[in-house]
């Protein structure tokens, strides 16, 4: 069809993803999600890796958290520390990362050698902290530290 994909009727656009194999082309209700099943057909068609579509295509398809955690072990490892909170014990507390699925507990308190995309994730993370905490402290400006002391 040379008509763009929005302009097809829902049995024209279950016919199209039946030409491009979708066997199960019939359970296909609403425009939106034919629309959604062709590009991602034409996408895999072209070799363009996309989401599964069938249950078939997704036993096949390698699950998100497992590509995270042989990416991540691919990595150059850092050497991490992440902080203690008041009445924290070291390497009893963990301080969760989590990259596409795949968590990471790192222990605080203790040196640990991590991916460097976690690292930057916590690094960003006590930055952040660091950040948001200094308009608390009480040496936060010379008005504040007089009026304190």
């Amino acid at each position: 069809m040379d008509r763009p994909l929005k302009e097809l009727t829902i049995k024209e656009l279950q016919q199209v993803a039946a030409d491009l194999g979708f066997k199960e082309f019939n359970s296909l209700k609403t425009r939106a999600v034919a629309i959604e099943v062709i590009v991602a057909l034409q996408k895999a068609k072209a070799g363009v890796p996309v989401v599964p579509t069938t249950k078939d295509d997704f036993d096949n398809w390698k699950n998100k958290r497992l590509r995270m955690k042989a990416k991540l072990d691919a990595e150059p490892k850092v050497q991490v520390f992440v902080p203690l909170e008041p009445k924290e014990k070291p390497g009893k507390v963990f301080l969760p990362v989590t990259l596409n699925g795949y968590r990471i507990d790192v222990p605080k308190g203790v040196p640990t050698m991590q991916p460097k995309s976690v690292a930057d994730v916590i690094y960003e993370h006590l930055q952040l902290t660091a950040v948001a905490g200094q308009r608390f402290l009480a040496d936060r400006d010379e008005k504040v530290a007089d009026a304190l002391s």
